[in-house]
């Protein structure tokens, strides 16, 4: 199966991404994706459910937003330089075991909402990555028996600010864990799906042209040792998830080094088994795609936009054209206006960050910005 989650963020609903690629709700079955399904044997009861529900279940749009395709897990793990040309490009030793850092799970988004620069960010850089998510309890489990705690595979981007993760001292999580830093999906999907873990295809476009290509054969540690690895450490929880590793092509590695900026678009993918692991219905490559439009300084605004005095306010470009309004004071605001005016093929979101910053982002294929 190929576990998906729909709906806006906050009000994600279970699905079913069937194999001609319509969405199926599945509610009915009466649990989201969370610790407490996988840990309920779901996967096999769902499935079940659905052979006797598939045709009662409603259908949804494709318009939908996809989200990503599991509940918040207890934690990401993520481990570091599992490519060896990967550590040759970023002047780092090839380890002699796995390296473990985390990425906060509040980074976790779904697999084409906008990636959002943070404040101060320069250096806002890319990583196509295997991630597996945990189906049982583990803890001191051997290589041998480590896929029998694994519920499937997903499409993972690590973005990484690095001058945040090599510069300001401590450890990689600073530079890992920014609001919608970890794009995961648009599925999941469960081991049957996927013939060989250690065969998949995977690659990254920024712009339209390739920057990383590279297979699941060159990881320096697989799938059942770093499971292994990490649960002598750490017990893993059902819907965990742990993050492979990135091939080679980063922006860090590139000379000079070249890195994300409002306006880019990033496309990324795993291929290897039926459908492959990152398609999506709505690209003809089968990519995840990311607008990433970036921090806007607009000094129109008036902090009590903000901090909850009820107030009808306009936000106006240099030629008076009004491109939203906000009302009550909401931090996130639609904008149908600037959705109208450059002709987007979908709506743009403005995120007041303070009095004087507006982050501005959105999906389609034109740049909205002041």
């Amino acid at each position: 199966m190929k576990l998906i989650r729909i709906g806006e963020v906050g009000q994600e609903k279970p699905g079913v991404l069937l194999e001609d690629g319509a969405r199926l709700d599945v509610s009915g079955f009466g649990s989201d994706y969370d610790e407490a399904f996988f840990a309920s044997d779901g996967i096999p009861k769902l499935r079940n459910w659905l052979a006797k529900e598939r045709g009662s279940a409603p259908r949804v749009s494709m318009a939908v937003r996809l989200g990503p395709p599991i509940c918040r897990p207890s934690k990401i793990v993520c481990i570091g330089l599992n490519f060896r040309d990967h550590a040759e490009e970023s002047g780092m030793e090839i380890p002699k075991e796995p390296v473990i850092f985390f990425k906060a799970t509040s980074a976790l988004a779904g697999p084409n909402d906008p990636l959002v620069i943070p404040k101060n960010a320069t250096k806002v850089d890319w990583e196509v990555e295997l991630a597996m998510v945990m189906e049982k309890k583990a803890s001191y489990v051997s290589k041998e028996n480590a896929l029998d705690y694994v519920a499937g595979f997903a499409l993972h981007n690590d973005y990484s600010e690095r001058s945040f993760q090599l510069e300001r001292g401590g450890q990689w999580v600073k530079g890992k864990s920014a609001d919608s830093f970890a794009p995961l999906g648009p599925f999941l999907a469960t081991k049957d799906e996927i013939r060989d873990f250690n065969q998949l295809g995977m690659w990254l476009k920024v712009n339209g042209e390739f920057r990383q290509s590279g297979s699941t054969s060159k990881m320096i540690f697989d799938v059942p040792a770093l499971v292994a690895y990490v649960s002598e450490f750490m017990t893993l929880l059902p819907g965990d998830v742990i993050s492979t590793g990135t091939p080679p092509g980063v922006g860090l590695g590139m000379k000079p080094p070249q890195y994300l900026k409002a306006g880019d678009v990033v496309e990324l993918g795993i291929e290897g088994c039926d459908d492959g692991i990152g398609k999506v219905h709505d690209d003809v490559d089968g990519s995840a795609k990311w607008h990433v439009y970036g921090v806007q300084p607009y000094g129109l605004l008036q902090a009590h936009a903000i901090f909850g005095i009820s107030q009808e306010m306009h936000l106006m470009d240099m030629h008076g054209m009004q491109l939203c309004r906000f009302v009550e004071n909401a931090p996130v605001l639609v904008c149908p206006d600037a959705h109208t005016r450059h002709r987007s093929r979908f709506r743009c979101v403005l995120l007041v960050v303070n009095i004087e910053t507006v982050l501005i982002f959105g999906k389609g294929h034109n740049e909205i910005g002041l």
